[in-house]
């Protein structure tokens, strides 16, 4: 009995003087989606929620993509048409079924931006009061970084994440909703920050 437990004690030293294999191999995980019937990845580390069926409210806006505004998680979040930021066609998108509910204002000047009844979901963009509407969720994923690769496409290096034999870009969704910030006006309160 007392050589057993040594044994035993041993090996439970042991297990601390090894690191893990599984720890060696690290491991990201995704938000697998379709935009504008196209497949693509998500960092999940890039996303605070994702929510479905939320109502947009239209406002007025220079910003194409600009779907509105809805409410996510207590605050009042920007909708932006990730098809349409992302370089698709608006016009070009298939159908996707049920869609974000699309709040009608009778306001002279707003135009109705039917993008929203073909984005079904939305994903709240961490550390950010930015929303980016799509069409299909199919799931989340927990990849090794070899299924990681990099492409250079019209001059840009882009991330590409490889499942079964299916190239999908990864959205850059931080750097997406930085770019859909309005620039400082001088001698705005938003410049003194």
């Amino acid at each position: 009995l007392q050589a057993r437990l040594r044994s035993l004690r041993s090996e439970f030293d042991q297990s601390f003087a090894h690191a893990r294999q599984s720890l060696d191999t690290a491991t990201i995980d995704f938000l697998l989606i379709r935009v504008a019937g196209e497949p693509y990845a998500l960092r999940l580390t890039e996303v605070a929620a994702l929510e479905s069926d939320r109502v947009i409210t239209p406002v007025p806006s220079a910003h194409r993509a600009l779907l509105g505004v809805a409410g996510l998680r207590g605050s009042l979040v920007a909708v932006f048409d990730l098809a349409q930021l992302l370089g698709h066609d608006p016009q070009a998108r298939p159908a996707q079924g049920q869609g974000l509910q699309s709040q009608s204002l009778q306001s002279p000047g707003l135009q109705t931006r039917s993008a929203a009844s073909n984005s079904r979901w939305l994903v709240l963009v961490k550390g950010s009061l930015a929303a980016m509407a799509f069409g299909e969720f199919e799931g989340q994923r927990r990849l090794g970084s070899e299924a990681l690769a990099t492409t250079s496409e019209s001059g840009q290096l882009r991330e590409v994440l490889r499942i079964s034999g299916v190239a999908r870009p990864i959205v850059p969704l931080t750097a997406l909703a930085a770019s859909c910030e309005p620039p400082l006006v001088p001698g705005s309160d938003e410049e003194s920050r």
